[in-house]
């Protein structure tokens, strides 16, 4: 069947990805870059709380959800799961709302 789809598509997570990759790089957090995934795994340590917590109040305060690397297991605390798949105006909005909880448990 056709296949003119993919290449806007794959544009369209490429830049997702790429804005979200920045985002992290301003913030000091490191991340592996994904390849084939539609999400990060990013080490978000230096907020100075577990990852369960910084997920609690990402949610809670600020509407976002992502997943604690705890849920995977031990050797994932201090890393969180976070996906790029919301359109764009959406993902620019959840990645300042990530920013500023970040921040702010950065700062507690």
């Amino acid at each position: 069947g056709p296949q003119d789809h993919f290449e806007p598509m794959m544009a369209a997570y490429t830049r997702r990805r790429d804005l979200m990759a920045a985002t992290f790089d301003e913030l000091g957090v490191t991340y592996s870059l994904p390849r084939g995934a539609f999400y990060f795994w990013a080490n978000v340590s230096g907020a100075g709380v577990p990852s369960l917590e910084l997920c609690r109040r990402a949610v809670t305060d600020h509407g976002i959800l992502f997943f604690p690397g705890s849920m995977y297991g031990p050797e994932g605390e201090g890393y969180i799961r976070i996906s790029f798949l919301a359109p764009d105006d959406q993902l620019e909005e959840a990645l300042r709302r990530f920013a500023t909880v970040y921040r702010e448990c950065r700062g507690s």
